[in-house]
């Protein structure tokens, strides 16, 4: 992985940390701010999101919202986690929580040897920051960092009839497959 580290301390003395690696932080159109984020800084800043996320997406199983902190760890460790985080401020701040994130990772698939595909993992506005096109550019960021790893090709899944689903096929994406999902438990 290429890029700087900074580890800036956080207001109550916790080690925040930030890689500017693949695409600088830096503002967009509407004033918001979007950075690279590590694991770190995810669960303390998007905690309230997480929840709105798991609440608005999957109602039925929002209660068990426990993200798994050490597969996260892990695939930012090998270098395969690519998550971004934005604020309503011209600076990313410890003190003040994300309104949109994004995050992805990089595997290879087993049947194609030598391809490494981006997966999205998770991509959500607040509600109130939707209509400026903050979700597009975390899109944008994602796609330009998983070419700049080594990705040949960036996987993104949608609830049907969402907004994201309606957007995607605009921006380029073309449906490959659909998922079909039985609950085992």
């Amino acid at each position: 992985m290429t890029g700087k580290v900074s580890w800036p301390i956080g207001p109550n003395g916790e080690m925040v940390v930030r890689l500017l690696d693949d695409v600088r932080g830096q503002m967009v159109k509407g004033g918001f701010h979007i950075e690279s984020i590590r694991t770190t800084s995810i669960g303390k800043q998007a905690r309230k999101l997480f929840v709105s996320h798991a609440l608005e997406c999957e109602p039925d199983i929002a209660d068990d919202l426990a993200p798994d902190w050490a597969v996260y760890k892990e695939l930012e460790k090998q270098g395969r986690l690519i998550a971004f985080g934005a604020w309503p401020t011209p600076e990313p701040w410890e003190s003040v929580p994300f309104i949109a994130y994004a995050v992805a990772y990089l595997f290879r698939p087993a049947h194609y040897a030598g391809r490494m595909f981006a997966q999205l993992d998770a991509l959500y506005v607040a509600p109130e920051y939707r209509s400026r096109r903050l979700g597009l550019h975390l899109i944008d960021r994602l796609e330009k960092t998983a070419r700049s790893r080594g990705a040949s090709r960036l996987l993104m899944h949608a609830k049907p009839g969402s907004r994201l689903a309606a957007m995607l096929p605009r921006l380029g994406f073309e449906v490959e497959e659909t998922i079909f999902r039985r609950d085992l438990t």
